[in-house]
């Protein structure tokens, strides 16, 4: 089985990694505007590869924060594959894609396999 992943890793522009540094040096409760702008733009990216590669069929598209009490806000989608297979799945800045939302708590990583 392969974890769904981009090509590429992004990395933090010169400008938002110096925001960052000061959100840290802040105490860290609130992360900047353009940390959440710089992933959306990759949460973008991999709902179009979820859609072109595997035919997935995106039903909505919510933001939620992430859970890590830093204010992060993230995608959270449900939609189904080509086989109809029902999947919520939410973005995860570490890893830059996306993770299914497991019905009886937390997340999972997200493979291909559960794509078809």
């Amino acid at each position: 089985m392969t974890a769904m992943v981009l090509n590429e890793k992004y990395e933090l522009n010169d400008s938002v990694k110096a925001e960052m540094k000061q959100y840290r040096e802040d105490g860290g409760f609130r992360v900047p505007i353009s940390y959440v702008v710089f992933h959306d733009v990759i949460a973008d990216k991999c709902i179009n590869q979820l859609r072109d590669d595997f035919g997935f069929k995106l039903n909505t598209v919510a933001v939620v924060e992430d859970g890590w009490g830093d204010k992060m806000e993230v995608a959270r989608i449900t939609g189904t594959t080509a086989t109809d297979v029902a999947l919520t799945l939410q973005y995860n800045p570490s890893n830059q894609h996306f993770m299914r939302v497991n019905e009886s708590g937390g997340r999972s990583m997200l493979f291909e396999d559960d794509l078809v």
